[in-house]
């Protein structure tokens, strides 16, 4: 059925199909209807007559479809993974473009019609050349990346990741500008995106929280990119883990900018109340380590990177996914390396030291290839921390995250609930079991409380507080909307600070059971960290470090 668009009046109905219609067309000129479905036939309809002109028989089920701005080319995507061109005027078969390995989902041509780009459910991005017929360039995407669209021959405008919005230069073959614009498609994220004849781009978003869209003009865009590595219109750093010394006076901040990670330590003594802070002094020595992903473009293998400071502040462990670097806290300077057999130390998704000092907890994954991770096995690794000789490996499913007690327990994630282990005997303890997957744990300084947030089918996003010895629900905090990225306890334990990617800090009162405070940043935040004994809370999140003086939200 067909609509007028001036009058919202039902205009004409389009009958004939036996099969599911799964997409509908309309040709540039505004005359001409294409629908397709499962049944391996595309049907054209005269849009002024309602009448059937044409049918394109696919030998195979369709799942997507393109017609040139010319209306001299039309494709169409079949079941067995390959592109079929078609002579839209004397509807017959002209080629076929085969390489995806994945089925196609989504095709679109440039503005001259000579080139076309396919993505496939994998994400690859294969852009082919009409006249001969070669493909010219993969692109190796993400499976979420949810639209995608020619600015000019050279230029393709894609929003990546469910959250950034990019332009890949198909001449140099890389990122050229990206902008964060939304929260990920399921179900938060980017609804598509339209290019106008005024090279302008309209971006949908339909974040549950906030349902939005954006216009971004495109050549100001790339030629503001060429004269600065950053976004023009946001942050070019991302700080994805902060700590802070058990002492109050130091952070230390694993940032990403510009594809890389790296690790900066700077001192909180001078600085109260709300202020931005400087990243400070990146550490000498850390190697390189790449991002997953599109973010800052560069599409690297997965390599975690994880930090933590000893008891008596005085040293800082970096695990850079090959092996584990210490630094004096005092000066910055590296006074050691642990070394180990090989692979003891890769990807450690997290690092802790002991309370005594004298030893390190890696938690990691196994690998079952270079890129793919084995989601049921990993291991915690306890080692010395002078020496670096492993101590003891003990066997655990998917160690995603754990927090270090006080008294030497070690709360860990695993794929049934949290288990709590003790470090002296290196042995497992207890178990808390729950039927949802679990991301990140927090423990209270002083061992009473443990924390974990996941999301459950009903109630979203949830926070869960335990009482440690005991194992019982001590509160539970529910109804989340957007994914919560990190936990902390204030230094006396009463109270339970979360972030999450809408840039919400949320301060929770334990004994109460309710929010006592809430705080809206314009970024996306992914870690915090209490400054001991002096009232600072330290967030690390899409617009570098920011210090607040808690206390005043209470």
């Amino acid at each position: 059925m067909s609509w007028n668009a001036a009058d919202s009046a039902s205009g004409r109905t389009y009958s004939g199909y036996t099969g599911v219609l799964t997409e509908i067309i309309v040709s540039p000129d505004g005359t001409k209807l294409l629908s397709h479905s499962w049944d391996g036939e595309v049907w054209c309809w005269d849009v002024k007559t309602g009448s059937h002109i044409a049918t394109f028989g696919a030998n195979e089920k369709v799942y997507c479809m393109a017609l040139s701005s010319d209306q001299r080319w039309f494709v169409t995507a079949a079941e067995d993974q390959t592109i079929e061109v078609w002579d839209f005027a004397q509807t017959q078969r002209r080629s076929r473009l085969a390489g995806h390995k994945r089925i196609v989902r989504h095709l679109e041509f440039n503005q001259a019609g000579t080139r076309l780009v396919s993505r496939d459910t994998s994400g690859e991005l294969r852009v082919w050349s009409l006249t001969s017929g070669l493909c010219e360039q993969a692109i190796n995407g993400r499976s979420d990346d949810s639209a995608m669209a020619f600015w000019s021959d050279d230029h393709l405008v894609i929003i990546m990741n469910s959250r950034y919005l990019g332009i890949w230069n198909l001449r140099l073959g890389k990122i050229e500008w990206q902008e964060f614009c939304g929260y990920g498609t399921s179900p938060y994220g980017s609804g598509g995106a339209v290019i106008n004849t005024s090279e302008q781009i309209a971006v949908s978003f339909y974040p549950a929280h906030n349902r939005s869209g954006a216009i971004w003009d495109l050549p100001t865009l790339v030629t503001n990119a060429h004269h600065d590595r950053r976004s023009p219109a946001g942050p070019s750093r991302i700080v994805r883990n902060v700590v802070s010394s058990p002492d109050g006076l130091y952070v230390a901040a694993i940032v990403a900018e510009h594809g890389k990670q790296r690790v900066c330590l700077a001192s909180l003594d001078a600085f109260t109340g709300q202020s931005r802070l400087d990243i400070g002094t990146e550490l000498e020595g850390v190697p390189e380590v790449g991002l997953t992903g599109w973010i800052g473009g560069s599409g690297l293998p997965l390599r975690n990177m994880a930090i933590a400071f000893s008891p008596f502040s005085s040293r800082l462990a970096v695990a850079t996914g090959e092996q584990v670097l210490i630094y004096n806290v005092r000066n910055g300077r590296r006074v050691g390396s642990l070394e180990a057999e090989e692979g003891a130390y890769h990807d450690a998704s997290t690092i802790a030291f002991t309370p005594d000092g004298q030893a390190l907890v890696l938690g990691k994954w196994f690998a079952a290839s270079g890129e793919q991770w084995d989601a049921d096995g990993g291991e915690l690794q306890f080692c010395n921390a002078k020496s670096g000789r492993l101590l003891t490996k003990l066997e655990v499913d998917c160690p995603a995250h754990f927090a270090m007690l006080p008294n030497g327990r070690l709360a860990c994630i695993t794929s049934p609930g949290l288990v709590i282990f003790d470090t002296e005997t290196r042995s497992q303890q207890s178990e808390i079991r729950v039927e949802y997957t679990m991301d990140h744990v927090a423990a209270s300084l002083r061992g009473q409380f443990i924390a974990a947030v996941g999301k459950q089918a009903r109630s979203g996003w949830t926070i869960t507080v335990w009482d440690i010895d005991s194992r019982e629900v001590a509160a539970q905090f529910p109804g989340q909307s957007a994914p919560i990225t990190d936990l902390s306890f204030s230094p006396d334990g009463q109270w339970l600070v979360s972030v999450s990617e809408d840039g919400c800090v949320a301060i929770w009162d334990i004994l109460a059971q309710t929010q006592a405070a809430g705080i809206d940043l314009v970024w996306p935040q992914y870690s915090c960290a209490f400054a001991a004994n002096n009232g600072r809370l330290l967030l690390g999140g899409y617009d570098g470090i920011t210090v607040i003086d808690w206390m005043t939200y209470r």
